[in-house]
């Protein structure tokens, strides 16, 4: 409870809180002794052990930066270049949606909460964000710490990627954190891989709700398919079918 209430606190303060510290950047990629100055009175490994058990963030390899052409902040010394990394959706500074996204999708689906007074807590979006990468746009790997894929992009609250399988979808918390949008299309011959992942996913993200939003009074909807442009900012003012 001490952990969660002062690193959690820390590193997840609202700007205007006076524990905020400004250590979001356009990646999410925190390096450890970065995180260790934040928190010299606790051991580095118990910090990442309690942050990935809380499924905040996720270790990535070193391999990552060459493989991705990604640098974390430019300040940051040469020996702290070579620490372990952590990624936290969480602390993504980026809130503009990738220029590559199609403007169009052949399938959509909404987790709209129906009642106007609840929400989806951060801590759901932060671990969905987590899920969704590291289960569906890895490349395959050897490794025993995962690394994304460079065709996965995430942002403050979305994430686009392509896999190998021709589908391209996308996951995103709209409409002020109160609905989940999943938008997917796929290359001719693909469907039945765009069918198998569709189920995953929406089992994903409908797992999740139960698990960290049980609270939550929430409907299923399908969004029809003449009414898929991009970006879907309010799905209730799409044509909706109750599922």
């Amino acid at each position: 409870e001490v952990l969660l209430t002062e690193v959690n606190g820390v590193l997840f303060a609202p700007d205007n809180f006076k524990e905020h510290r400004d250590i979001a950047s356009n990646t999410g990629i925190i390096s450890l002794s970065s995180l260790s100055q934040l928190f010299p009175q606790y051991s580095s490994d118990m910090l990442v052990v309690f942050l990935q058990y809380m499924e905040l963030c996720q270790e990535i390899s070193q391999d990552f930066l060459t493989f991705t052409n990604v640098m974390i902040k430019e300040d940051e010394s040469s020996d702290e270049m070579k620490s372990r990394l952590l990624f936290f959706p969480a602390l993504i500074r980026d809130t503009e949606r990738p220029q590559e996204i199609r403007e169009t999708f052949q399938f959509g689906w909404c987790l709209q909460c129906s009642n106007p007074h609840q929400f989806f807590v951060p801590r759901f979006l932060h671990v969905l964000l987590l899920h969704l990468a590291y289960n569906y746009a890895l490349p395959k790997s050897e490794s025993s710490i995962p690394y994304l894929h460079r065709l996965c992009d995430i942002w403050k609250n979305g994430i686009h990627w392509l896999d190998t399988d021709g589908v391209e979808t996308v996951v995103e918390l709209v409409d002020n954190n109160q609905c989940v949008v999943l938008l997917m299309s796929c290359q001719q011959n693909f469907e039945n891989n765009m069918i198998k992942l569709r189920k995953e996913v929406i089992s994903e993200i409908t797992s999740l709700q139960k698990l960290i939003c049980c609270s939550l009074e929430v409907e299923e909807f399908v969004i029809d398919p003449n009414d898929l442009e991009y970006p879907i900012i309010k799905p209730s003012e799409r044509t909706l079918y109750n599922m």
